[in-house]
């Protein structure tokens, strides 16, 4: 089984620079909205390029990359809060604890 599991290989879905979606210009607003004016097409068409854009943002913090940088952040904050603690400032230095961080890091890491 963990053969199996070692022989499997990360493959990030393939991410493209072109917009999903064509430019409301070439689009006819009448087939779309047929009840709304020009005034509410134009309001609408933005919304959708504001949504459009919030959707693509949340979509790449759900990549590889953003996970592993929102592990490394926490893990960060949360090994290193005794060196800025004044009670555990002594224990963090003598026993050279620094060294636990980069080990998280090293072992987090996927590749």
């Amino acid at each position: 089984m963990i053969g199996k599991i070692r022989s499997m290989k990360y493959h990030p879905m393939p991410r493209s620079d072109e917009p999903r979606f064509k430019d409301d210009e070439d689009e006819d607003m009448d087939e779309h909205f047929p009840e709304v004016g020009l005034e509410d097409a134009e309001q609408t068409s933005k919304a959708r390029r504001v949504a459009h854009k919030i959707w693509t943002f949340l979509h790449r913090l759900q990549g590889f990359e953003a996970k592993y940088a929102f592990k490394a952040i926490v893990t960060t904050a949360l090994i290193t809060t005794p060196a800025w603690d004044p009670r555990t400032m002594g224990w963090w230095n003598e026993h050279d604890a620094w060294l636990g961080v980069a080990m998280a890091w090293i072992m987090m890491h996927s590749r």
